[in-house]
């Protein structure tokens, strides 16, 4: 077996952990009819240090959010499931919205698209709303990132379309010159780029070659 396809398998045992790990831990029903059903979303808190980022990546982006799609389920209909609101039993589905980013550079693996689709969990959809805890702030418009991602397996449990899931988010502060993630310390983004190039270049070819464009 190749170190691309090692790696191709890391990153999807990776996001498989992340995902499978989130637990409803409270449902709040609503007091009246303007307020939401609370569905608390609570995943195992954690965050990598690039070197980790990059080897369970299948591509690594700069680019600017550009906007935030429609809030769905992770059911086929995007609905909520057909006895939530009768057991309050979400059946392992969620809520999520789709983060457009607009790419300005490709750091690793390959894509030639100008802008890329990228999962967010949480959100509200018709008086139901999934607030998640563990899984790092979400992608505002506007905000300037660096994206660690991967593309959820044809076998995962959710599917996603055509959205990559995130591996880490760091986001760059241009004035300030500074790269920020969940969990972690702030780091000058000078730093940051240049740990993802050692990396990089470490891994050599595999590194570059083991992402899966979209089609």
């Amino acid at each position: 077996m190749t170190r691309a396809q090692l790696m191709g398998m890391a990153s999807v045992v990776i996001v498989g952990l992340l995902l499978a790990g989130a637990l409803v831990v409270g449902i709040r029903t609503a007091m009246d009819e303007d307020e939401p059903i609370v569905v608390e979303l609570s995943a195992y808190p954690w965050s990598v240090e690039p070197e980790d980022a990059v080897r369970w990546s299948d591509l690594m982006v700069i680019g600017r959010v550009d906007a935030a799609g429609e809030d769905r389920w992770t059911t086929d209909d995007g609905n909520e499931p057909s006895e939530f609101r009768r057991t309050g039993n979400s059946e392992g589905h969620f809520i999520y919205r789709t983060a457009t980013v607009a790419i300005e550079g490709v750091i690793g693996g390959s894509y030639t698209g100008k802008t890329i689709k990228v999962t967010v969990v949480g959100g509200r959809r018709r008086g139901v709303e999934v607030r998640p805890e563990g899984f790092g702030p979400e992608l505002q418009p506007g905000a300037r990132v660096m994206l660690f991602l991967t593309r959820p397996a044809a076998e995962e449990t959710w599917e996603f379309g055509e959205n990559w899931t995130r591996i880490q988010t760091y986001w760059l502060d241009e004035e300030a010159g500074v790269a920020s993630a969940y969990l972690l310390p702030s780091i000058p983004v000078s730093e940051l780029k240049a740990r993802v190039d050692a990396v990089i270049d470490s891994l050599g070819v595999a590194a570059r070659e083991r992402a899966h464009p979209l089609r």
